[in-house]
């Protein structure tokens, strides 16, 4: 699966028509999935996704990888003051 060209495009009301088609589509090239004629989702197999992705950790090892920050971040906030009052009941 290099360069990922979706071969098939549904909207979501075919998508729930047919599902079944839909995953055949999948299992060959990514199927994109409109919402209102917006392309909002994607399927695809889980191999191509793991490919994407190109996965050779265990499953969320990679997200929290990226996420991870290499450096501390020193906020600066100020104190805040206040008095309390009473409730206005």
């Amino acid at each position: 699966m290099t360069g990922i060209k979706p071969s098939t495009i549904l909207t979501s009301r075919q998508l729930v028509q047919d599902v079944s088609a839909a995953k055949r589509a999948a299992s060959v090239d990514p199927v994109i999935i409109t919402d209102r004629g917006t392309p909002s989702f994607v399927q695809m197999t889980y191999e191509d996704y793991r490919k994407l992705g190109k996965q050779d950790q265990p499953d969320g090892a990679q997200f929290l990888q990226k996420i991870s920050m290499q450096e501390d971040i020193d906020f600066g906030f100020e104190r805040l003051n206040f008095e309390p009052r009473p409730a206005g009941f």
